[in-house]
């Protein structure tokens, strides 16, 4: 199918923008702004009179915030008729609060609305535009949130009515999270969600899974989550293939200094929805956990996601005597090195490991510690003249030291005698090399492959 997604910006008080062409003939431009009319609407200035037309008034374009569409204006096929239909989501004045949802559709030269609805938030997660029934007319999915009011998400799915020519709500839901995807491999999408519910001073969690048919939602299948979370803070997936079913990977922190992930997937031999981290006897998930909120993601580039895990802090302590001769366990200093993040994959009912690092999230870099002689290295902390270093060491030899500095310092040459490894806007990330290291093999090349950016 077709789509086609742009926003009208217009610079305030009337200033006339010409919009230039993307690709596929779209016009893209992603700035939320007053719409007003341009000079020059290009193929679509039946649609921008038509929208200001019906409004008579100022709006606010609303962006959603991510998803595939991330414009406030979608142009598609909706119905199938071979003619555009326009989705646009906005605000109709500068004190409303909630967005709100049009379409528009082109019959015999003119664009007219076919229908408004209200939205249930201030801003739009996503938007997605899919045949999910395999009728050959798109359902529209909105997820709507209100921000700052924790976890107030809802989604709403619009389906056309009989004649095709509008559309009506068929599915309204509050979740934590929601991810559209095809679970089942059908080549038709299901809505996967979170929901939370309250019973006394019990919460529940559970992931559901929902499939339309037949102008309803049927519910293929429930799971229970892990209840003792904050906030979900972001939903990745994989793609299908013939030899892993679609995993979706929900990122949940359990405080401001603990996360996990919870996977979920579709068991099609079993016809049962599957959330293998969870263990039902402790009610939690303790198999993902870290103690920084360290996000998963595709670490390797090997198009499958992995899940940081960290061990616990601990420690050490050793038995002295009491006056009395009683045997008392005392502290021990902490081990100096810096803790590790194993990247674990998922395969069967429990994850593998794949890479073992350290993190630094500050300045977006992790550091691999695993080399291909069966030998972990260690990173420990120094500083020296002021100046902050990670030092990767072998034992206690330090093989290299990395550190970062100013973009500024940086480019005044101060550091030219230094390894650059990686360059953002605002810093650098710099290696210092030791002779112990060189003889290693740690000569600029190496460095840079052991240091990376963070996904």
């Amino acid at each position: 199918m077709k789509l086609r997604r742009l926003v009208f910006p217009v610079f305030i008080l009337l200033m006339a923008v010409l919009m230039s062409a993307c690709e596929k003939g779209s016009l893209i431009h992603t700035v939320d702004s007053l719409l007003t009319p341009p000079l020059y609407y290009s193929e679509y200035e039946g649609l921008v009179s038509a929208f200001n037309s019906e409004l008579e008034g100022n709006v606010i374009l609303s962006n959603p915030a991510g998803g595939d569409h991330l414009s406030a204006i979608t142009v598609s096929d909706l119905n199938g008729d071979s003619a555009e239909d326009a989705i646009i989501l906005y605000r109709n004045t500068l004190e409303s609060n909630t967005v709100q949802l049009s379409v528009f559709s082109f019959a015999d030269g003119v664009w007219k609305k076919s229908v408004s609805f209200n939205g249930y938030g201030n801003v739009v997660d996503s938007l997605t535009v899919e045949d999910m029934d395999g009728d050959g007319i798109s359902e529209i999915v909105v997820v709507w949130n209100y921000q700052g009011i924790g976890n107030a998400k809802v989604f709403t799915v619009y389906r056309s009515l009989s004649d095709s020519s509008s559309y009506e709500e068929i599915k309204t839901q509050t979740c934590d999270a929601v991810e559209i995807a095809d679970m089942d491999d059908d080549r038709q999408s299901e809505v996967l969600y979170i929901l939370s519910e309250n019973s006394g001073n019990i919460i529940k969690r559970t992931a559901n899974l929902i499939k339309l048919s037949k102008k309803d939602f049927v519910t293929m299948g429930s799971v229970s989550l892990d209840p003792n979370v904050g906030a979900y803070v972001s939903v990745k997936r994989e793609k299908y293939n013939s030899h892993y079913p679609m995993k979706v990977y929900f990122d949940a922190e359990k405080n401001s200094n603990m996360m996990i992930t919870e996977v979920v997937y579709w068991d099609s031999e079993k016809k049962t929805l599957i959330a293998p981290m969870f263990d039902g006897k402790t009610d939690s998930n303790s198999v993902t956990l870290r103690y920084e909120q360290i996000h998963c993601a595709d670490i390797n580039n090997d198009g499958m996601i992995e899940i940081p895990v960290q061990s616990p802090p601990s420690e050490k302590t050793e038995e002295t005597s009491s006056p009395e001769g009683a045997a008392e366990a005392k502290p021990l200093p902490a081990d100096d090195t810096l803790p590790v993040t194993n990247w674990v994959y998922f395969v069967g009912l429990m994850p593998a490991s794949q890479l073992s690092t350290w993190v630094n999230l500050q300045d977006g870099y992790y550091i691999r510690l695993d080399n291909d002689k069966g030998k972990d290295y260690v990173v420990r902390e120094s500083e020296e003249d002021g100046v902050h270093y990670y030092q990767v060491c072998s034992g206690k030899t330090v093989l290299f030291s990395v550190f970062t500095v100013s973009r500024k310092d940086y480019e005044s040459g101060n550091s030219s005698s230094d390894v650059d490894i990686l360059k953002f806007t605002d810093k650098v990330i710099l290696a210092k090399t030791e002779a112990a290291g060189e003889k290693q093999g740690f000569d600029a090349e190496q460095i840079r492959k052991t240091v990376v950016k963070l996904p």
